[in-house]
């Protein structure tokens, strides 16, 4: 299997992006230029983490995360844990 043929699974909690974003000093349009994108195309993504492609989640990651570990509980958050807790890793109950 080829780089291009992976599939890489990764749950995100986007709500803690968000909260993220906001703690870092960003705003949506800021966050956005500085991953190299528009402020729709962020959008987009929240909206629907399973379509952002794994180098955004990198760079998302290295801009709001301090350490792995905080990375790892947001970008790669297990969604068992979430939905047997009542929640959803994407924010939208």
């Amino acid at each position: 299997m080829n780089e291009s043929e992976k599939v890489y699974m990764f749950y995100i909690h986007v709500a803690k992006v968000k909260g993220l974003i906001v703690e870092k000093g960003y705003n949506l349009t800021t966050f956005a230029n500085a991953l190299g994108m528009g402020r729709g195309t962020l959008a987009r993504y929240l909206k629907n983490p399973e379509t952002i492609p794994y180098g955004i989640v990198q760079k998302m990651a290295d801009l709001l995360c301090c350490r792995r570990t905080e990375a790892v509980g947001v970008f790669f958050c297990d969604k068992g844990w979430y939905k047997a807790h009542g929640e959803s890793p994407w924010g939208d109950q």
